[in-house]
């Protein structure tokens, strides 16, 4: 009997820690994650030119917010420059 109510507390705990926790991201947090909201809108455009500008445009500023953060500052000046100037998104 023993192994039964310790079966049915450890079903009991693992539903209470994990069953209630929110594991979907909703419509407005996923407008906020940049990198998604970049290829939906090169997706969106049909002019292949208008996609490499964007594309440009967004690889530039992801390498800005790398830029200013201290964690990258020893990245490889080489890298930097080439990934700045490919013309498509994952």
């Amino acid at each position: 009997m023993n192994g039964l109510k310790f079966l049915g507390l450890d079903a009991l705990v693992m539903f209470a820690l994990y069953g209630m926790k929110k594991t979907t991201l909703t419509k407005t947090e996923i407008s906020n994650v940049y990198r998604l909201v970049a290829r939906k809108r090169i997706a969106a455009q049909k002019d292949p030119a208008e996609k490499k500008k964007l594309a440009i445009q967004i690889r530039g500023a992801i390498l800005g917010n790398i830029a200013s953060n201290a964690r990258y500052k020893d990245m490889d000046k080489g890298f930097t420059e080439s990934y700045g100037k490919k013309t498509w998104m994952r």
